[in-house]
């Protein structure tokens, strides 16, 4: 390949990163509003079979027109270590009986047992996708939260970033 061939090829490439930037800094980036949990010391206990299991959905779409933007790569990141992030398929419905030898969390969102796959180490992060809806859907698996006293506990920050903008939800205890 000759040199003005690679430099044009460069700046077709950067030009075309450029609209991608473009369009997300047009974009606005919805996410949910803080989610109330109803929570109770005797869920607190970390890796005990006991939580709850939140989905949440976000959304980018142009600030002007409305339309929703797919395809947008999303990264979902918790600020407590109780609370991790899986991917949707990582979530499947279980009765405890047909299933003995499976890793199962009581989900006390749903009141049903669910057995998990897909765990995140508890300092990474997630990245996920908008579909063409401009839509995205992460769960949130609350197995405790940190705790001022025995049942004064704080909220957890959810940070989901587009890479440009950045917007923070809370799981709250209640």
């Amino acid at each position: 390949m000759n040199r003005s061939l690679t430099i044009s090829v460069l700046l077709a490439f950067s030009a075309a990163a450029c609209v991608e930037n473009d369009e997300l800094a047009g974009a606005q980036l919805w996410v949910s509003d803080d989610v109330v949990l109803q929570w109770d010391v005797s869920f607190n206990g970390r890796s005990d079979g006991l939580g709850a299991v939140v989905p949440v959905d976000v959304m980018v779409f142009d600030a002007i027109t409305g339309e929703p933007i797919f395809d947008v790569a999303l990264v979902v990141e918790s600020g407590h270590e109780g609370t991790q992030i899986i991917d949707v398929d990582g979530v499947l419905g279980v009765d405890p009986e047909d299933c003995l030898d499976c890793d199962m969390l009581w989900d006390a969102w749903s009141d049903r047992y669910v057995e998990l796959d897909h765990f995140l180490a508890p300092e990474d992060n997630m990245m996920v996708h908008t579909d063409d809806d401009g839509q995205a859907r992460i769960y949130l698996v609350v197995d405790s939260f940190s705790a001022n006293g025995i049942a004064d506990f704080e909220a957890v920050p959810v940070l989901v970033s587009t890479g440009i903008k950045a917007e923070t939800f809370h799981i709250v205890p209640q």
